[in-house]
C-alpha cells in the first residue's frame, strides 16, 4: 500500500502506508517496504518510523537514500537491523536524489532550495517598456507554472510585481497534478514529456543516440495531446481553492519591498487566501502602511538587511524547504548574486517586443562573459509554442554554515 508524508507534523510516509494497509485489511508482516528516505529513529512531532516498521514485523526495508538529518543519519537503518529486519540501501540514485533535493538542501544550508522562474520574449523582455506582461508565454507554459507553484513552500515576488501586475499567485485545483508521482518534484511530480537533455556531442545524435532521440520524440508526440488538454484547462474562477495541486498545502506568498506605503491594499494578494507575508525594512514594518496591511490579515516583518539572502534565511527558519522566485529582474539578479537560486526554469516565447526596460535578471556584478554562471543538467523542450529551459545553478551541495 502506498503512503506519503503529506504535511509537516503529520504522519510520515511509513506510518501512512501502514495505516492504509490496516484500513484495507492487508497484512504487512513478513513483507517488504520501499521508502525514499531512511525511516526516522527519533521522536519529534511524530513517533519513530523505524519503531513502527519493527512493530509491524516487516521482514525487509529498501531505502532509497540515507537521511542527512543528524537526528537520523543512519540510526534508522541501525535500529531496523538491530531488530532483525533486512535493510538494503540504494545509496541515492539520480531519481531518488531529485526527490529529496529540496529537503537535503534546506537541512544542510538552513535556506530553501530556490527556483527562479521567468518567461521572456525572443529578444529577452519580460514585459513591454510600458510594463505590460500579459501574456508573454502561452497557456501550456502557464499550466506548467501552476505545477511549479504547487510543488514549493513559498512564492516570492517584489513590490514592483505587485504594483504593476497585481498577481494572485494562486494554483489551479487539478488533482491529477499533485500528491507525488514520478519525475521531478519541483514540477508537481513530473517533467513535461517534451523536455529532453541538451545534446552535448555528436555521439548523442548518431547510432544508439539517434535511436533514443527518435524514441523520445515519438513518446513526446504521443503524450502531447493529453499534456495540452490539462495544461490549457481554464483556471478556476474566484479565490484560491482550499487545497492546491499538492492536495495538502498552499505555498506562502511573499512580497519583498522597501516601500510598504506603495503597496495597494486592493491588491489581489491581500484580498484572497492563502497567507501573504511582506518583508520590508525594520522602519517599514512599524509604519502606518504596515499597520493597515496587518489589519487586513497580512504579516509584515522587518529584515535587516533587507536582501535576497536575508529573505531566504527567514523563509528557511519558517520551515520553507523550497521557494519559487517569480520576481522581476532586480530581485532575480539579487537572488542569483546571493546564491539562493539553485534552479532556473525559463520560458522563451516566439515573439519580439523590442525595448530594453524589463529584462528577466538584473545585473549582479559580472563584467566578463567568461564569468557567466553556467547551468548544468540542462533540459530543453517545447511547451505549447514556447521553449522551456530547465537547468541547475552552481554547486550540487550547499556550503556549510546555515543548517537547521
Amino acid at each position: 500500500m502506498p503512503g506519503y508524508h503529506a504535511l509537516a507534523g503529520g504522519p510520515h510516509a511509513e506510518a501512512a502506508a501502514l495505516a492504509a494497509a490496516a484500513a484495507a485489511g492487508r497484512p504487512v508482516a513478513g513483507g517488504t517496504v520501499y521508502v525514499t528516505l531512511e525511516p526516522c529513529a527519533h521522536t519529534g512531532r511524530t513517533p519513530p518510523c523505524a519503531d513502527a516498521l519493527v512493530a509491524a514485523k516487516v521482514a525487509r526495508v529498501v531505502v532509497g537514500v540515507l537521511d542527512v538529518d543528524p537526528r537520523v543519519a543512519g540510526r534508522g537503518v541501525a535500529r531496523l537491523r538491530d531488530a532483525g529486519v533486512t535493510v538494503e540501501v540504494w545509496g541515492g540514485t539520480e531519481s531518488t536524489a531529485a526527490l529529496v533535493a529540496p529537503f537535503f538542501w534546506w537541512k544542510r544550508s538552513g535556506r530553501p532550495y530556490g527556483v527562479l522562474k521567468y518567461a521572456m520574449t525572443l529578444d529577452g523582455r519580460i514585459a513591454t517598456d510600458a510594463g505590460d506582461a500579459r501574456w508573454v508565454s502561452g497557456p501550456p507554459a502557464r499550466g506548467v507554472v501552476q505545477r511549479l507553484r504547487g510543488a514549493v513552500d513559498a512564492i516570492v515576488v517584489g513590490g514592483n510585481t505587485v504594483r504593476l501586475d497585481d498577481p494572485q499567485l494562486t494554483l489551479r485545483d487539478d488533482p491529477r497534478a499533485g500528491g507525488g508521482g514520478g519525475g521531478d518534484p519541483l514540477l508537481g511530480g513530473r517533467l513535461p514529456s517534451s523536455l529532453v537533455p541538451v545534446v552535448r556531442s555528436a555521439d548523442d545524435i548518431t547510432g544508439e543516440g539517434a535511436t533514443a532521440a527518435a524514441a523520445a520524440a515519438a513518446a513526446a508526440a504521443a503524450a502531447a495531446a493529453e499534456e495540452e488538454e490539462w495544461l490549457t484547462a481554464p483556471l478556476g474562477p474566484g479565490a484560491q481553492p482550499e487545497t492546491g495541486v499538492n492536495e495538502h498545502m498552499l505555498p506562502l506568498r511573499v512580497v519583498v519591498t522597501r516601500d510598504v506605503a506603495s503597496l495597494p491594499l486592493s491588491s489581489r494578494l491581500f484580498q484572497t487566501p492563502p497567507a501573504t507575508v511582506v518583508y520590508t525594512t525594520p522602519d517599514g514594518a512599524v509604519s502606518a502602511a504596515a499597520a493597515s496591511l496587518s489589519a487586513a490579515g497580512v504579516e509584515v516583518t522587518g529584515l535587516d538587511p533587507l536582501d535576497a539572502g536575508g529573505v531566504a534565511t527567514a523563509l528557511g527558519a519558517r520551515g520553507c524547504m523550497s521557494v519559487l522566485w517569480e520576481c522581476g529582474g532586480g530581485l532575480a539578479g539579487a537572488a542569483m548574486a546571493a546564491g539562493v537560486v539553485q534552479r532556473v526554469v525559463a520560458f522563451v516565447a516566439p515573439k519580439v517586443v523590442g525595448g530594453g526596460v524589463y529584462g528577466p535578471v538584473g545585473g549582479f556584478g559580472l563584467t566578463a562573459m567568461a564569468d557567466a554562471l553556467p547551468l548544468r543538467d540542462v533540459r530543453v523542450g517545447l511547451v505549447g509554442e514556447d521553449v522551456m529551459v530547465v537547468g541547475e545553478v552552481g554547486a550540487a551541495e550547499p556550503e556549510e554554515g546555515y543548517g537547521v
